[in-house]
């Protein structure tokens, strides 16, 4: 019997890719939104920096993290963290209430969880 046909493998692998695709969107996109609604490059790159700063700062600790934890309580905590950050953003959005500020401390927040996301996953 091969591994992908081993009960309970297909769905972890599909849960795997929308997760990775996800947080790569992500990734993409919230500099992308900036752009598209502040016209300043300058905003943008900043909102990138405060994405990839976490993962520098956390990165090599939150092996410590996994290691405790175990990679797939890792993970699911890392999701479940980042998906009210995620959705609170276009809501904020929505509503009139998200400043640039606010945009920089989810963005912030996102990067804290997923770094010890991809130090599980990898």
């Amino acid at each position: 019997m091969s591994l992908y046909r081993t009960r309970g493998v297909r769905p972890l692998l599909l849960a795997e890719i929308v997760s990775s695709l996800g947080s790569q969107m992500t990734f993409l996109a919230l500099p992308w939104f900036v752009l598209v609604t502040t016209g300043s490059p300058a905003k943008m790159g900043i909102v990138l920096a405060a994405e990839l700063l976490p993962v520098a700062l956390f990165g090599i600790p939150s092996g410590g993290v996994v290691g405790r934890l175990g990679a797939r309580r890792t993970m699911l905590v890392g999701d479940a963290a980042r998906a009210p950050l995620l959705l609170a953003i276009p809501l904020l959005h929505a509503a009139g209430l998200l400043s640039f500020p606010l945009l920089l401390v989810c963005v912030f927040l996102i990067g804290v969880f997923i770094a010890p996301y991809f130090s599980a996953s990898g």
